[in-house]
């Protein structure tokens, strides 16, 4: 099987995520900024954590989802792994509540990363997808 990488696209930052080589887990990573040295970013990250496949996710605007695939066309020169979008609807709403569930205190929910914890989420409904 191998690992998904998961990437919460935004126009500023990218939040990511890395599923265990079976696929049955999620595990929330850093943001990364989306900024010139992305690719170089992300290119190590595959490297480095031996993935086999992407998920990107698809947004709910429009402006988004044609800068995400521009992305990903650009990503597709740089790889040679599979590649897919998913619906990401709702997953930054999900993970932006994650802090007041767990109570934090409003200046730790600064620090939180909601980009990341995003990224999570697609992944979970990613592979609860592919697995039914």
């Amino acid at each position: 099987m191998g690992k998904i990488l998961a990437l919460d696209f935004g126009l500023k930052h990218i939040g990511t995520a890395i599923s265990d080589a079976q696929r049955t887990f999620a595990f929330a990573r850093e943001t990364i900024s989306n900024s010139k040295d992305v690719f170089d970013q992300l290119s190590k990250l595959i490297t480095d954590e031996n993935i086999q496949e992407i998920v990107i996710s698809r947004s709910t605007s429009r402006e988004v989802n044609e800068t995400a695939q521009d992305f990903a066309d650009k990503l597709k020169k740089t790889i040679d792994i599979p590649l897919h979008f998913f619906d990401e609807r709702f997953t930054t709403k999900l993970a932006m509540e994650i802090p007041k569930t767990l109570g934090m205190k409003k200046k730790d929910r600064q620090n939180f990363d909601d980009h990341s914890a995003a990224a999570a989420y697609l992944l979970e409904s990613y592979l609860e997808n592919v697995s039914s």
